[in-house]
C-alpha cells in the first residue's frame, strides 16, 4: 500500500509540474475565484483510474469526480489542492490522498511537485518527509508562535482573528494564508509553523493533513476542540500545547 500511494501522488505531481504555467482555468464552481483547471481533471482521472483498477471494490471520494461505490474501504482525493495558486502561477500547490478503513484514517500522502517534497504518514507508524521522520514544533508560547489560516475575510473569520489579536501584546505576530490546506498541513507536520486554523473546506482538503499532523505528534480538532471528524468543515491543528491554547482563545 505504501508504495502504491507514494507512486500515485508522485505521478500525479509530474502532470501538475508539466502543466504548471501552461494551462489556464477550465471552468468555475461556486464563484469566479473557485476555479478548475485542465490539470485538476487530468490528475483526477489518473488517480481514480488507478485506484479503480487495483482496488475495484473500494470507495472513492474525489473533489472533481465525486463519490464512487459505498465500501468502508475508502480513498479521499484532492488532485490539485491550491488550484487558485496554480491558476495564477503561484508555486504553492500539492496532490493529496488519504486512505480510510471503517472511518479510520490509515494512510496519507501529500506531494509538492515544485519542491519535490513527499509527505507520508501511516497510522501508528509516524510521519515522514522524503523518507525522514518529522515532528511538529515544540513551541509553547502562543504569543510568539507562527501560524497560518486558510479562510477569506468573512465576519466569522474576522471574529477569530480579533480574538487572537486580543491575546497578543507585541507588534511582530505572524499569520499566513498560503492558499492550500495541504501546504499549511505539511508545514505544521514538519515543525516549520506552529499551528493552523482552516475553515470552510471539505474532507479532501483536511483528511490527508489530519493524519500527517497527528502522526507527527500533533493534535487536530474542530473549532470547538473536539477531535476532527470527516463531517467537520473546519480544523485547528498544531502541537498539542498551542492547539489547547487556541481552543481556549477562540471559544
Amino acid at each position: 500500500m505504501e508504495r502504491f500511494i507514494k507512486e500515485l501522488v508522485k505521478d500525479a505531481g509530474k502532470i501538475l509540474k508539466e502543466k504548471f504555467r501552461k494551462v489556464g482555468v477550465s471552468r468555475t464552481k461556486r464563484n469566479p475565484l473557485d476555479v478548475v483547471t485542465i490539470a485538476d481533471v487530468m490528475v483526477d482521472k489518473l488517480i481514480t483510474g488507478r485506484i479503480k483498477k487495483k482496488f475495484p471494490s473500494h470507495s472513492i471520494v474525489a473533489e472533481e469526480s465525486g463519490n464512487y461505490n459505498g465500501n468502508s474501504k475508502k480513498w479521499i482525493i484532492d488532485p490539485l489542492d491550491g488550484t487558485n495558486n496554480f491558476s495564477l502561477g503561484i508555486p504553492l500547490f500539492v496532490t493529496q490522498i488519504a486512505y480510510v478503513e471503517k472511518d479510520q484514517l490509515k494512510f496519507a500522502a501529500i506531494y509538492d511537485p515544485v519542491h519535490d517534497e513527499l509527505f507520508y504518514a501511516q497510522k501508528g507508524k509516524g510521519s515522514f518527509l522524503n523518507g525522514k521522520r518529522i515532528h511538529v514544533s515544540a513551541k509553547t508560547d502562543f504569543e510568539y508562535s507562527q501560524g497560518c489560516v486558510d479562510f477569506g475575510l468573512t465576519s466569522g473569520s474576522l471574529k477569530i482573528l480579533n480574538k487572537i489579536k486580543q491575546q497578543i501584546h507585541h507588534k511582530s505576530f505572524w499569520v499566513r494564508n498560503l492558499g492550500a490546506s495541504g501546504i499549511s498541513g505539511s508545514l505544521i507536520a514538519r515543525g516549520a509553523l506552529d499551528w493552523s486554523i482552516l475553515t470552510g473546506c471539505y474532507v479532501w482538503d483536511y483528511a490527508p493533513l489530519a493524519l500527517l499532523i497527528e502522526e507527527a505528534g500533533g493534535r487536530v480538532t474542530n473549532l470547538k476542540g473536539k477531535p476532527w471528524h470527516f463531517s467537520d468543515n473546519n480544523i485547528i491543528a498544531g502541537n498539542k500545547d498551542l492547539v489547547a491554547k487556541i481552543i481556549k482563545i477562540i471559544n
